[in-house]
């Protein structure tokens, strides 16, 4: 079977590697108690199906739904443990595993993908994708039959030393059939220097293969294991002490640390001699308890990363677990993330946010391009309120250069009446893109953010756009309720074509008559900006000629919104972002590599400039 690699861009090594031979697409449903009785196996366990029985459920959910539709998304507990770590945390993170040529692997390689996980380490392969039913019940509890006899995977053969260099932590989850590829990425991992985590999976999976386990564990090579009570029982099944407490014992003489999860008790944890037991942080009853254990080690392993004393790393852990157990499914909506973030001010943890309360961000009509550069690489909290699900062709010449045309025409989109006062409060600004055809439904969100307090920034989108659309903008504009606005040179012409001043600065000026803050970006010059009385130009700072100039105005903005909810002044804004739109113009596409990111965090530093400490843990 070929294998065909993802592209890696020459990104720089995530801190965190999981390994999940092969993808997963989970299943999630609540369910009545009638069809968990029909499926063979015990209530709360994780066996295999055949992929006959996996379709006989997939069919039964139609007539045994009870409440929310069924969710598909990328599962598996390696993958939902290195993006929580990625989405909650901002820790770089990477998954090396194989997926197939299907519509279940795409899924697996844009939700992983777009949580900011490196996939290059994902191979291709012909063939199926690994689907997971994951069947909720009423109290929370979740039984989970994944089919994965016929999905492509990974081999040990593929697996070479470079997959591992660079990186610092190899999580791992124990399945015997994937024993062979286990033990070869640990033999790579201890070569390469990296410390090994591994997840005992589930209660039938130890009891059935305890043996190979325990071998596993008596080898030396795994440094941090995480147990759930059901599973440490399985461990020293028919041994005189059995419990959580001899479980973590037996644990802790094999691994450096050692952690037993004990549900709605909490957990117990042990490294060298200490000792620790920390209670369960947030609700005592799960909606869906499906990756409470995956996310808790996203916590857990975020304390080490920081060096964290145990007993923090165990409350990092409860606090990320908690947050996955409140709505269905193993990924974390933002609200809970919102959740647990508050949770660690309450508890004075260090959260991976340097700004003083969790910042929202609701990006209406932008493309994903600015969220996750704000999520992933400023430590502000966005979610998006979109309202396209569209596509774009960007063709770039060979001078950087990029034509877009966009394809929305039969692109679904929020209308006006749907949104509600609900979606913005609580947060600090909006962030906008005009567009006519959206004109009604901005200003609608406008009019709730004002009510709600948040400030305005607006992007003009094109120079088409407000060529010939210029008045209703300028009514936009003019009516008091733009906070900040960014322009380009080409939009800036266009918004005073016809007028005896029409250059950059008079357009600076037109702009800050209407808007607190104004910006016009000016290519390879840089920007000049002006807010109260002060205007300031700041120099380009990066490449004088770009490889692919998409995206560049998207990212000045997250920088340069960064800045302002530092604090910083005008000129410093600008500086970021110009260090921000700078790294994204270096690669094709509009999204920056991690290579770029580091790049960015570099010229930040020599500019003496803050940087958000997230990726270089």
């Amino acid at each position: 079977m070929v294998a065909e690699a993802l592209p890696n861009s020459h990104e720089a090594p995530p801190v965190v590697l999981g390994l999940q031979p092969a993808a997963l697409i989970d299943n999630v449903a609540p369910v009545d108690w009638s069809l968990l009785d029909q499926i063979p196996g015990d209530r709360g366990g994780s066996i295999p199906v055949q992929k006959d029985e996996l379709e006989h459920i997939l069919k039964e959910l139609d007539t045994h739904v009870t409440a929310a539709p069924l969710k598909k998304m990328a599962g598996g507990s390696v993958a939902n443990t290195v993006r929580g770590l990625s989405v909650g945390f901002g820790v770089a993170t990477g998954i090396i595993g194989a997926y197939g040529d299907d519509e279940q692997g795409q899924l697996f390689v844009s939700n992983m993908g777009f949580s900011g996980v490196s996939i290059s380490r994902l191979r291709k392969k012909k063939g199926s994708t690994g689907q997971c039913v994951c069947l909720v019940d009423d109290s929370g509890n979740r039984t989970m039959r994944p089919c994965l006899s016929s999905a492509v995977k990974i081999q040990a053969d593929e697996l070479s030393k470079d997959d591992f260099t660079g990186s610092k932590w190899l999580v791992l989850r124990y399945a015997v059939l994937n024993l062979e590829v286990i033990k070869a990425a640990i033999g790579f991992a201890k070569q390469e220097g990296l410390s090994v985590s591994l997840d005992l999976a589930s209660f039938e999976m130890v009891r059935n293969y305890r043996s190979e386990l325990r071998q596993l564990l008596e080898s030396g090579n795994i440094d941090l294991c995480f147990a759930n009570e059901d599973e440490a029982a399985e461990l020293l099944r028919g041994e005189e002490e059995a419990g959580p407490e001899a479980a973590l014992e037996f644990l802790s003489r094999h691994c450096s640390w050692a952690v037993v999860t004990l549900g709605s008790k909490g957990c117990i944890a042990k490294h060298d001699k200490e000792v620790v037991q920390v209670p369960a942080i947030g609700e005592t009853i799960a909606t869906d308890a499906t990756g409470a254990g995956d996310l808790f080690a996203s916590g857990f392993l975020y304390g080490l990363i920081k060096g964290l004393p145990l007993e923090e790393c165990c409350k990092m852990g409860s606090c990320s677990g908690g947050s996955v157990i409140r709505a269905l499914g193993g990924e974390v909506t933002p609200e809970n993330w919102q959740w647990m973030h508050k949770q660690l001010q309450l508890k004075n943890l260090p959260g991976p946010f340097h700004i003083g309360t969790a910042l929202k961000l609701y990006l209406l009509h932008r493309e994903p391009i600015f969220q996750h550069a704000l999520n992933s690489n400023f430590n502000v909290v966005c979610s998006a309120l979109t309202t396209t699900r569209a596509q774009c062709v960007c063709l770039v010449d060979d001078s950087g250069n990029r034509t877009m045309r966009p394809c929305l025409s039969s692109a679904v989109k929020i209308q006006a009446d749907e949104l509600s006062k609900d979606d913005f409060t609580g947060s600090k600004w909006l962030v906008l893109r005009y567009a006519v055809l959206n004109l009604e439904v901005i200003k609608a969100a406008i009019g709730f953010a004002k009510q709600e307090g948040l400030s305005v920034s607006l992007d003009l989108a094109s120079f088409e756009m407000v060529r010939n659309y210029r008045s209703e903008l300028r009514q936009l504009l003019e009516s008091g309720n733009i906070d900040l606005c960014f322009a380009n040179e080409d939009e800036a012409a266009e918004l005073l074509r016809g007028e005896e001043e029409a250059g950059p600065e008079a357009a600076l000026e037109f702009l800050s008559r209407h808007c607190s803050w104004a910006v016009v970006t000016l290519g390879s010059k840089g920007c000049i900006a002006k807010h109260d009385k002060e205007v300031v130009q700041v120099p380009a700072i990066g490449e004088t000629i770009a490889t692919d100039a998409t995206g560049a105005g998207d990212l000045f903005s997250s920088g340069f919104l960064y800045g302002l909810i530092k604090g910083l002044p005008l000129e410093e804004c600008c500086k970021m972002g110009s260090c921000s739109g700078g790294s994204v113009i270096r690669a094709l596409g509009g999204e920056v590599t991690p290579e770029n990111w580091q790049w960015m965090h570099k010229q930040l530093q020599l500019k003496n400039l803050p940087v958000p400490d997230i990726r270089n843990l």
